[in-house]
């Protein structure tokens, strides 16, 4: 307590920082006692002891307050800890140069100390969140696709899927939600079939009858793109790396469209794979491979029989002679209900369909 609340005597710097951190916090008594504890290496045995519901009544009991209680109990704790008063001051202050004035404040601010190695160890453990982005980012960064950087701007400007025309509109489900000025005529409020016949063509020709609207669905239709990499004989060269940039395109539409992005090729044998669920590493060796394969046709077949379900855009980027392959048009039959086929096709004179 001395050292606490005047260390002036003290010509040592340790005090002067322990003394000025304490006041600069308030002079809080409970936490000062919570870090003293620790700077002494209390260790103290009582020879005696008390149920825990005694010493709440005792910590309660207004009639006799909680210093009389110590002053009475001091008797019964063993203090021989060290030979003399300075050899315990000494520990103190020996131990009171390993903390810093931030370690300091912290202790008396909130009773206990910073918890740097514990944040540090939570930071550690936990991975950062992956995301589609920042994989596809990591992608140009490796040796053989960082020359398709230049050519991922122009394939986001000319890639555009086209919008599916046959889908039936979904219809609004549940029941009315509010008015409005524009309807069907079942959907007129009853209060419209009232008004005079010219007045009610009037108010219809300047839409100023009452409908009401019915909610709209609460789910709507679901999307997921799958790209379909050609690695074989026909698309090695400025072909592949061209594919690559396409590739990496139509993951980057694929966030802005917000639906998941599904990666197949023809070295995995049209294996669908989840980009947030590769490694780095894996996916990048995975788009940088090549095989032998003389066409698409097994890859495009292995991910058309794949069950979908929900509606599903298929891109197949290959070399424009794939696709008068027998087994490529037979594979192309097995795309049906919710699946769509697409393609883009690109051979060495950069002839693009």
């Amino acid at each position: 307590m001395r050292i606490l609340r005047d260390s002036g005597n003290i010509p040592a710097l340790g005090p002067r920082r322990l003394t000025a951190a304490f006041r600069d916090a308030g002079r809080p008594l409970r936490n000062a006692g919570a870090f003293c504890a620790i700077l002494a290496d209390a260790r103290t045995t009582a020879s005696w002891s008390l149920p825990l519901d005694e010493v709440l009544r005792l910590l309660r009991d207004p009639v006799r307050p909680l210093r009389w209680r110590i002053r009475n109990a001091a008797a019964h704790v063993d203090l021989n800890l060290y030979p003399s008063p300075a050899a315990f001051e000494h520990k103190v202050l020996q131990k009171l140069e390993t903390y810093s004035d931030e370690d300091l404040r912290t202790w008396f601010r909130h009773g206990r100390g910073p918890a740097r190695q514990a944040a540090r160890q939570l930071a550690e453990q936990m991975p950062l969140r992956r995301t589609l982005a920042g994989m596809l980012a990591t992608l140009l960064e490796r040796p053989r696709l960082a020359g398709a950087r230049p050519y991922v701007a122009q394939m986001l400007s000319a890639l555009t899927l086209p919008p599916r025309r046959l889908v039936r509109p979904e219809l609004p489900m549940g029941g009315y939600s509010d008015v409005t000025h524009r309807g069907q005529p079942d959907q007129l409020l009853p209060s419209q079939f009232a008004l005079d016949e010219w007045d009610f063509l009037r108010r219809y020709a300047d839409n100023e009858l009452l409908y009401f609207r019915r909610e709209d669905p609460h789910d709507r239709s679901r999307h997921e793109l799958v790209v379909l990499l050609d690695q074989g004989v026909r698309t090695w060269g400025d072909v592949r790396m061209v594919l690559g940039a396409a590739v990496l395109a139509l993951g980057r539409q694929a966030i802005q469209r917000k639906v998941p992005f599904l990666l197949a090729t023809t070295s995995n044998r049209g294996t669908l794979v989840d980009p947030l669920e590769t490694d780095d590493e894996g996916l990048g060796k995975l788009i940088e491979a090549s095989d032998l394969s003389a066409n698409p046709g097994l890859a495009m077949e292995s991910v058309l029989e794949q069950k979908a379900d929900v509606m599903r855009d298929v891109v197949l980027l290959t070399q424009p002679r794939n696709l008068a392959e027998d087994d490529v048009r037979a594979a192309a039959m097995r795309a049906m209900g919710n699946v769509r086929l697409l393609a883009l096709t690109l051979d060495a004179t950069a002839r693009r369909r």
